[in-house]
């Protein structure tokens, strides 16, 4: 037993890099089966204040498990749930066992931002620099590899990981400092190139947060926040590179509202969107089934092939009907609530990364996408770390 807690952080880390590099589904799916046995081992020493998550997972994914029965098309219930949902929630499973204090969760957060190390190194090498900046990161078709929307937020989440995991760890040296912010500048970088609004909401909206939450100085605050804004506004919307990747893109987002045509790819996400909640009037109970609004858009939608709905809360209420929708989202209330009672100095990022990550579903469907997943997981070892701090305080 202690032996497999010795070597399981390899296994953590291991299961990051072939979820953001996907390079083989047999080793992928052989480390879930790893993250589950260690699970399973860990279980019954859980205590039973630890299992608001593993009872908030199973009941999900039971649910989803059974809107097999009454789905438009069942083997997508089947596809979502044994090829995306189980794979990304054994890793969680596994890594909730794992972390039981300070120690233990810095280092999952090293194991996250090492990873993406990887990525970060392995994008640079396959992607030919001549052409960077003359189109969105890896927009070259080949999957989900060279999806940039995923490039940018992972990047995003391994800034604040190993900030929280290095730069804020009590080992951490001068030199190991400074390579972690000139690293940092080159994934801010990768982000910019990525095109991914949700990846740079990643970085603003925490950071954001962190100076609102519990701030009296009002003037202070509101002058930091206007710098961010106005630094981030200044890189995407006037350097020319950058305007052209991220800054149009942006621009479309708010064509939506001002009735332009230009952004046509966002106005088909509008089209999505409407359409679910009128498909989510027929069936607002139990939905359709999981991961079957792509059966309703390629029926009644004039598209070339199914697709989601690019939003967690429309797929949800679709999908699973405000059954579903309320049990997907009960996990949040749990964790609002329990904010209030931590004491750690950390208690406005985590309520920012609460806030990013109910923002993101707009433009997300997090259900099953790794790195969203994988925030909440981390914010529950948070609350277990502060747990943790709390009783070692009372027994002195």
């Amino acid at each position: 037993m202690k032996i497999f807690r010795i070597i399981y952080p390899t296994v953590i880390f291991a299961t990051l890099v072939f979820f953001m590099i996907h390079i083989s589904e047999i080793v992928t799916f052989g480390l879930c089966f790893l993250n589950i046995l260690f699970s399973l081992m860990n279980l019954l020493r859980i205590k039973r204040k630890d299992m608001p998550y593993f009872k908030w997972l199973f009941v999900f994914l039971l649910f989803c498990s059974i809107s097999y029965l009454w789905a438009f098309s069942p083997h997508l219930v089947l596809w979502v749930i044994i090829k995306q949902q189980i794979p990304i929630y054994a890793l969680c499973l596994g890594i909730i066992v794992f972390v039981y204090n300070r120690d233990d969760f810095d280092k999952v957060l090293r194991s996250y931002y090492y990873a993406a190390l990887i990525l970060l190194l392995f994008v640079l090498i396959n992607v030919d620099i001549a052409n960077i900046g003359s189109s969105r990161l890896a927009d070259d078709g080949e999957g989900d590899l060279w999806n940039p929307n995923y490039i940018g937020l992972y990047m995003a989440l391994a800034c604040y990981a190993g900030y929280f995991g290095i730069v804020k760890s009590q080992v951490c040296s001068k030199l190991f400092k400074l390579a972690f912010w000139i690293i940092t500048l080159v994934m801010i970088s990768l982000i910019m190139l990525s095109g991914s609004r949700g990846a740079l909401l990643a970085m603003i909206v925490p950071l954001c947060f962190k100076q609102l939450y519990g701030n009296t100085n009002i003037i202070k605050t509101g002058i930091v926040i206007t710098l961010i804004c106005a630094v981030v506004y200044l890189l995407v919307m006037k350097v020319p590179v950058l305007y052209e990747i991220i800054g149009v893109r942006i621009e479309e987002l708010f064509n939506i509202f001002s009735g332009s045509d230009d952004g046509s790819g966002d106005d088909s996400r509008l089209i999505l969107i409407l359409s679910g909640l009128i498909w989510f009037q027929d069936s607002p109970i139990l939905g359709v089934g999981i991961n079957n609004f792509r059966v309703l858009s390629g029926k009644y939608l004039p598209y070339s092939k199914e697709f989601y709905a690019h939003n967690n809360y429309v797929e949800l209420l679709v999908d699973v009907g405000l059954v579903g929708f309320l049990i997907y989202y009960s996990i949040y209330f749990f964790l609002i609530r329990k904010h209030k009672r931590m004491n750690s100095k950390y208690k406005a990022w985590f309520m920012g990364f609460i806030v990013f990550s109910l923002i993101a579903d707009f433009t997300n469907v997090s259900y099953y996408e790794f790195s969203l997943q994988l925030l909440i997981c981390l914010l529950f070892c948070s609350l277990k770390v502060d747990n943790f701090k709390n009783r070692k305080e009372i027994c002195m």
